[in-house]
């Protein structure tokens, strides 16, 4: 079974906030608002698997991730604070070279 979560900025959940590696938004990363849009895909991750622990017909002992292009560089950080993923698979990218806050650097959060 596959899970699409719909974070937070994207598709219909739009909020105003463009495409974080877009170049009109370069720099966006050093932000607050940067900071606080991640926890907020942090969150709505949890929620779906939250969302997955209460259906009987998904496994919800054997969650994995995918995550392609920003799914891949954010997947680093997301993955590492839910502890309830067991597979993680990081395509099309993985980390972004760009300046951050040092809370929301997916290199701060990869296995050392």
């Amino acid at each position: 079974m596959l899970v699409f979560p719909i974070y937070k900025s994207h598709y219909e959940r739009g909020d105003g906030l463009d495409d974080q590696m877009s170049s009109s938004m370069v720099g966006v990363e050093t932000t607050a608002l940067y900071r606080d849009h991640v926890i907020d895909w942090s969150k709505d991750l949890g929620r779906t698997i939250d969302y997955i622990e209460t259906r009987k017909d998904l496994e919800h002992n054997d969650v994995a991730y995918y995550g392609l292009d920003d799914g891949a560089y954010l997947g680093a950080i997301l993955t590492a604070i839910e502890k309830r993923i067991k597979v993680v698979v990081l395509a099309g990218g993985g980390v972004y070279l760009g300046e951050k806050l040092p809370e929301v650097d997916e290199i701060n959060f990869a296995p050392g």
